[in-house]
């Protein structure tokens, strides 16, 4: 569980502005940094 709490952060991190580009590839993804950013 850690390691997958560990890639969440480093996806939100590396992926934030990759994502908008990535978005169509990640689905289950996309919720997450969609939280993220709706968060700040």
């Amino acid at each position: 569980m850690l390691i997958i709490t560990y890639l969440s952060v480093l996806y939100c991190n590396g992926f934030s502005l990759e994502y908008l580009g990535f978005e169509a590839k990640k689905g289950l993804k996309d919720d997450k940094i969609f939280l993220h950013v709706t968060e700040i």
